[in-house]
């Protein structure tokens, strides 16, 4: 069985939505405004021809640049054939129609046929309920922590009446114990390098199940952390990554704590792939373990009571 949950289509689809944020995610960066245009702003026919003759390859201080390393191992994990990826640079890079590009593109995401097999179905839904698992526990872990800050500070006060020597070791002002819980980001107009964006959802994006856009994210965002080595070098998950995965998850109406739900799976992914290096399995390419391991990970963190998504 195909271990991607996406056909091939839907696989070039997705490397071409993250090609046009990662390229949107760098404009944000002096241009936080920036945005994408509706179908009405946006020029088509002549308007949309005047700048041809530029391409991606005279600007190599852009993210979607070969030179930046981040844009060729997506494209080379989601098995986008290589004649393809200069045109998907240029669309990303060079195209005055990239709202429509992006609409189009999340249409080919949508699009499912009577031989897609019940148990990509299955899994796809599998996923979906790791990621909502997962989010409990994030959720769960951050109240926690917050009852543990009451209690300290009920601790503090009641230090202060009886004349108790103060023995927490804190540096807080009132005496609380630094939280060492990650907080969840719940404000959605500021992406992940802090920069406020005015991004919104993209109305082609209601084509999709969110199932579907779950998959789409979970898989760009393992092509990202894949360990690629070229030219000597890694690159692993990139901060820029981050951002335009951001963006994705923004035009897919996706909420971002779903997105670092899917980054501790990934994580754990990687523990154990690390675990079990020494015993891999023959014959599978290394594509196949990292998609393979996918779930095992969410698995552990929720008492180990959903299905792996494997092969």
């Amino acid at each position: 069985m195909e271990i991607s949950l996406l056909s091939s289509t839907q696989k070039y689809a997705a490397s071409a939505l993250f090609a046009v944020a990662l390229h949107h995610s760098q404009l944000h960066q002096t241009r936080p405004t920036t945005r994408l245009l509706s179908l009405e702003e946006e020029p088509i026919g002549e308007g949309a021809s005047n700048s041809s003759t530029i391409s991606v390859s005279d600007f190599p201080h852009l993210w979607i640049h070969d030179n930046s390393g981040l844009l060729l191992p997506v494209f080379r994990f989601m098995e986008v054939e290589d004649q393809a990826w200069e045109g998907l640079k240029e669309t990303a890079g060079v195209s005055t129609q990239a709202r429509h590009h992006v609409g189009s593109f999340m249409t080919l995401l949508s699009e499912t046929n009577d031989e897609v097999s019940s148990g990509i179905r299955e899994k796809e839904l599998a996923l979906l309920k790791a990621v909502d698992a997962t989010m409990l526990s994030m959720e769960s872990s951050l109240v926690l922590s917050e009852d543990s800050d009451k209690s300290c500070d009920y601790e503090t006060h009641c230090r202060q009446r009886c004349a108790y020597p103060d023995t927490t070791t804190a540096t807080d002002p009132n005496g609380r114990i630094p939280r060492t819980t990650p907080n969840i980001s719940n404000n959605e107009d500021v992406d992940g390098s802090g920069f406020r964006f005015f991004e919104k959802p993209i109305e082609e994006g209601k084509l999709l199940s969110e199932e579907r856009k779950l998959t789409v994210l979970y898989e760009l965002l393992s092509s990202c952390v894949a360990d690629y080595v070229t030219d000597g070098g890694s690159k692993g998950y990139d901060a820029r990554h981050r951002v335009a995965l951001r963006l994705l998850a923004t035009w897919l109406n996706v909420k971002w704590t779903k997105m670092e739900a899917m980054e501790i799976i990934v994580a754990c992914n990687l523990i154990v792939r690390l675990k079990n290096e020494d015993a891999e399995q023959f014959g599978k390419s290394k594509n196949d373990k990292w998609k393979q391991a996918g779930i095992i990970g969410a698995s552990a963190l929720t008492g180990g009571s959903l299905v792996a998504l494997t092969g």
